[in-house]
């Protein structure tokens, strides 16, 4: 039979090989995991590397160096997608660059030609201004000439208010007006407005004025005979010496009256310009005249009529331009004559008054203080008969 104690050393000996079997198969596995462990994780932490680097802007580094033939699949794969990124990314990146340095090339180029034309901007205003300058400088010496042919004072009659206002609305007027004596019962008067406004109407303005003193000069000198002196004569004198000169371009309106405070009658003659409004308070009478007529310097030929009104004691006579009619309301209405006729027919002020009134009517009206047309306003109160 079978010995115990080699029983026991058989027992023993099996034991310890299968101990020694299971430690030497456990230091294999561990090997071979530690073997595998590191054949997957360098590829990885290479890629990582790498990775950072891309991230650092490092974009020529390639991410397959250091790649090994036993790395899985999958990782090889991912890493052949990153450099193809990376590839890609630094190709945008170099075409960004270019289009940068042309942006800052083009940049420069337009803020050198918008310094240059700056420069040249302000050389331009510093001439304008100067320009501007000399402009205003000419126009208020115009200004000074112009008021030269304007009444300085009004002529003093016996039995005879006369007032008169005279308002332009820009630098140079197109309005003219004018009170002159004949001799101490007579005088005669003119309301004149050229179309347009500024430069050109005030040339015009001032060639009126030259015309219509050469008129009154030889209607003063042949006074003798100035009830046979005809002041539609006298318009169509004007306007043969100013045709020529404007040919249409711009056209005048005048009226031409002589108070005669003898034969109490006023002598007219018009040339589509607004006719005085009498009006008489004592005995409420209103008269409103009308002689329709051609401007002055619109067609070549003219003709215009000479006409008389009887002037009564206490008659008021008034005139206006058409700066006055056609002063405008913000909503696009005009003062229009009828207006004017009732704010005479309504007037029970002062000879002093009626002036200011209807320039205080006219800025209630517009709502503002200056006026966009030139306003002529010439008022006479009749008190006796003449002697």
């Amino acid at each position: 039979g079978i010995n115990n104690s080699e029983l026991s050393r058989n027992l023993i000996h099996t034991r310890v090989s299968l101990l020694l079997g299971t430690l030497i198969i456990v230091i294999i596995t561990i090997f071979m995991a530690q073997l595998l462990a590191s054949q997957l994780y360098r590829p990885i932490a290479q890629l990582m590397d790498k990775a950072e680097l891309i991230g650092a802007g490092a974009l020529n580094k390639t991410l397959e160096d250091g790649q090994s033939d036993t790395a899985v699949r999958e990782i090889r794969v991912l890493g052949k997608i990153f450099e193809k990124m990376r590839i890609s990314l630094k190709e945008r990146i170099e075409e960004i660059g270019e289009l940068n340095r042309q942006l800052e090339s083009k940049v420069k180029k337009r803020t050198q030609a918008l310094e240059k034309s700056k420069n040249a901007i302000e050389k331009q205003a510093k001439r304008l201004k100067k320009y501007k300058q000399k402009i205003r400088e000419d126009l208020k010496l115009a200004r000074k000439v112009q008021k030269t042919f304007l009444p300085k004072s009004l002529p003093k009659f016996k039995g005879l208010n006369i007032q008169a206002l005279y308002i332009p609305s820009e630098e140079l007027s197109g309005d003219f007006y004018q009170v002159l004596p004949l001799d101490d019962k007579r005088l005669l008067f003119c309301t004149a407005d050229v179309s347009g406004h500024g430069i050109s109407s005030a040339f015009v303005t001032t060639l009126v004025m030259d015309c219509f003193e050469i008129q009154f000069n030889q209607l003063f000198q042949n006074f003798s005979h100035a009830k046979k002196y005809s002041l539609a004569n006298m318009l169509e004198n004007i306007h043969r010496e100013l045709y020529p000169k404007i040919e249409g371009l711009h056209f005048v309106t005048m009226f031409l009256g002589i108070i005669d405070l003898q034969a109490m009658e006023l002598r007219y003659s018009n040339s589509g310009a607004p006719g005085p409004v009498l009006y008489n308070p004592k005995s409420e009478n209103l008269r409103k005249i009308f002689l329709p007529s051609l401007p002055l310097g619109a067609i070549e030929e003219v003709l215009y009529e000479d006409k008389t009104e009887i002037i009564l004691p206490n008659d008021r006579i008034s005139i206006v331009s058409d700066g006055v009619i056609e002063c405008s309301h913000q909503d696009g209405n005009f003062f229009g004559f009828n207006d004017y006729v009732r704010y005479v027919s309504q007037f029970d002020g002062n000879d002093e008054e009626f002036i200011s009134g209807l320039i205080n009517n006219l800025r209630q009206f517009n709502g503002k203080k200056n006026f966009y047309d030139d306003i002529t306003a010439i008022y006479f109160s009749v008190s006796t008969p003449g002697a």
